[in-house]
């Protein structure tokens, strides 16, 4: 993901502090306009899947083509990057126009001097808006996407890439991202501008039971699609393919599992180890200054904490049925609706991406949230997945569903009939899709 600015204050001999509140800080799909210069809770927009937070409280948000900004003084929302619809023009111009075009934008950071960095997923890069110039430009890859070579070692506009995600910026402006397409978490290095890669080996694959898995370059990943890094420098990947979390030691580089104990979709665990837990297709990872860490379950539309002393992990937002509510309310009670992005502030507050309620959501006080497991209400997924020809999933009545690629775009609708459904889906690319029925998300991945 990106730098996670933190503080927490000591609470001796104290657990439950202020109560724990969910709110929605931008994003009103129903009655929203999708005009600048409003404030953020009236504003409309579709598919926010990164969030990040600067120093000085304003959030970015990467939605359908566009990076959005929030004023933290003023509530109020702007584009500051896109406008021209999908695409890939712009370079060389102002970021903001109808001449800069994204495709599916995900991944979004911000440097030490305000610069911002954007994963341009579907066209392969990774763009730059400098802050002194208000110009874009491309920073990393050159759009084409074959396999090998790669460009390790060389500069990164000579890199290629495939459908970079979640991105995270250390103290030295160093960059990391999530270069899903190739299974490979891959590092900029901000003085040389070369980019190396620093987990995974460009085959996919996952064996589930293993808690010490080798040198990170060792190790297949699975479609990560986030990162992160704690204080000590350890790096988090969001291994979404694998359904779980995994840890890159900063000293040996030898990785290991930090939560999810199975190679295919579930929810199970709460209360326990988060190692023995089950995750389905996890979207994003942070890390406070304690050491907790925070992952959006995004297939069972959850957060959940992994605690840093116990290891035990549980649900501290989401009841695990999708859909809207709970604004106001005990984050444990609202339902979700594939959440993916996360960000833990200084004062403790969590943000994330409700993604499919096209909403950017808050938790105050995730720090110390007191959670507990509460009784299962999730839906059963399509399963199998990751897929690679058909799907397959119970209706209880006729509907009509519809299918969305990784950047929003409608690939087909679905006549689902009241029994057993199964869909051929063995002429789509490899990549993540969305399919929504009834007003539900499952994310699927395609092999």
């Amino acid at each position: 993901m990106k730098r996670k600015i933190t503080y927490f204050a000591l609470l001796l001999g104290m657990f439950i502090a202020k109560a724990q509140t969910i709110v929605t800080v931008a994003g009103n799909p129903e009655t929203g306009s999708a005009m600048d210069n409003l404030p953020a809770t009236s504003s409309a927009f579709k598919f926010p899947t990164d969030i990040f937070v600067d120093s000085t409280g304003n959030f970015y948000i990467s939605t359908f083509h566009r990076i959005k900004k929030v004023n933290a003084s003023t509530g109020i929302m702007n584009t500051i990057a896109g406008g021209g619809g999908i695409g890939f023009t712009g370079d060389g111009e102002l970021a903001i126009g109808v001449g800069v075009r994204f495709s599916g934008p995900q991944g979004v950071v911000v440097d030490s001097q305000g610069n911002v960095y954007i994963s341009d997923t579907m066209n392969h890069r990774i763009r730059k808006v400098t802050k002194s110039t208000g110009i874009i430009s491309t920073i990393a890859g050159n759009g084409a996407t074959i396999t090998t070579p790669i460009g390790d070692g060389l500069p990164a506009l000579s890199a290629r890439l495939n459908q970079p995600l979640g991105m995270y910026i250390d103290a030295s402006d160093n960059i990391y991202f999530a270069d899903s397409g190739h299974h490979r978490v891959r590092r900029i290095d901000h003085s040389t501008g070369i980019i190396t890669t620093v987990a995974g080996t460009g085959f996919y694959s996952w064996t589930s039971g293993n808690n010490d898995l080798g040198l990170a370059t060792n190790v297949n990943l699975y479609y990560p699609v986030d990162v992160t890094m704690d204080n000590e420098g350890n790096l988090f990947i969001a291994n979404s393919g694998g359904h779980n979390v995994l840890k890159v030691n900063a000293n040996t580089q030898i990785v290991t599992r930090v939560a999810g104990a199975f190679d295919t979709a579930s929810f199970s665990g709460d209360g326990g180890t988060a190692k023995d837990a089950g995750l389905n297709a996890p979207g994003g990872v942070a890390v406070d200054n304690a050491g907790n860490v925070y992952i959006s379950d995004s297939g069972n539309h959850r957060i959940r904490k992994v605690d840093a002393a116990s290891g035990i992990i549980n649900t501290i937002a989401g009841t695990g049925t999708p859909g809207f509510s709970g604004d106001g309310g005990n984050p444990l009670s609202a339902n979700l609706n594939t959440p993916e992005d996360l960000f833990i502030t200084n004062n403790g507050a969590l943000y994330f991406t409700d993604r499919d309620n096209d909403r950017v959501r808050k938790i105050y006080n995730a720090n110390v949230l007191n959670t507990k497991e509460l009784n299962n209400s999730f839906i059963t997924d399509i399963y199998p997945n990751p897929v690679s020809d058909k799907i397959n999933f119970t209706a209880q009545k006729e509907s009509v569903g519809q299918m969305y690629s990784a950047i929003g775009s409608l690939v087909r609708n679905i006549q689902i009939k009241k029994g057993v459904n199964i869909i051929d889906i063995s002429s789509l690319e490899k990549g993540i899709y969305f399919v929504k029925i009834d007003g539900k998300s499952y994310k699927i991945i395609k092999n």
